[in-house]
């Protein structure tokens, strides 16, 4: 038969006792409720139970060292294709705090996935291979960026080009810039985005963007005639 003595006893009851108290931790942690704020201009849909879960989650796996999450900014809700979407600003707690200033991290999330076209080289067409694309023949987007819009329904809007429209914008697009005395620096900037403008005009851009107000581009504005498109202007643009 084991004998305890007294040291043994303080021993097993501060592990008892700091086990209960990890333990209760967890469970707080466990209730913690994240808050929601919606922006009222954002739209009047609500994200459902486990939208909010999966959102939160995604949050704590991202958020800073020795922070957690403060509450979460509802930017805007919208369908699109029969689900609910959304745009949210997670902030974190404050990782600097002052009587008058605080200042901390925050993350945005969108929960919409965006459509991209890729059009090949007309001697040089796709085959079932997936390897990484030069890049010259990087996908791009039709319509706004994303990352050039304020509100991302924007750049959901049904551009009305056919898919056959697409790929002879790229065909014209390519042929125009090798009359260009730059092509081969041309030649070798990706697409970005392909946009119908109001006069019937359409905007192509060549470059990239790393985020809002951070990218360069060449923009040409072509349209099309009997033969085929045309160049109207050429401009490089930076932000």
């Amino acid at each position: 038969m084991m004998i305890l003595t007294t040291n043994d006893i303080k021993r097993v009851l501060i592990f008892s006792f700091a086990l209960l108290a990890l333990i209760g931790c967890d469970r707080d942690k466990a209730k913690q409720v994240v808050p929601l704020v919606y922006d009222q201009r954002g739209g009047t849909e609500r994200l459902g139970d486990a939208q909010k879960q999966r959102l939160v989650r995604r949050a704590e796996l991202d958020a800073p060292q020795g922070q957690r999450i403060w509450y979460v900014l509802i930017n805007c809700t919208y369908m699109y294709e029969g689900k609910l979407s959304y745009n949210a600003s997670v902030y974190f707690t404050p990782s600097f705090r002052g009587p008058r200033l605080r200042k901390g991290k925050y993350l945005t999330y969108t929960s919409q996935m965006l459509d991209y076209w890729q059009v090949s080289w007309p001697n040089n067409t796709f085959d079932e291979t997936l390897s990484i694309p030069t890049k010259d023949l990087w996908p791009f987007t039709v319509g706004p960026h994303p990352l050039e819009v304020v509100h991302p329904t924007a750049a959901f809007v049904e551009w009305d080009f056919t898919d056959a429209e697409i790929v002879e914008i790229v065909d014209s697009t390519r042929y125009i810039l090798e009359g260009e005395k730059d092509w081969w620096f041309l030649k070798g900037r990706p697409f970005f985005s392909i946009i119908r403008k109001g006069d019937g005009t359409i905007e192509v851009r060549l470059g990239t963007q790393q985020g809002p107000l951070s990218g360069s581009w060449t923009i040409l504005i072509i349209k099309k005639e009997a033969n085929g498109y045309v160049l109207v202007s050429r401009r490089s643009a930076m932000s």
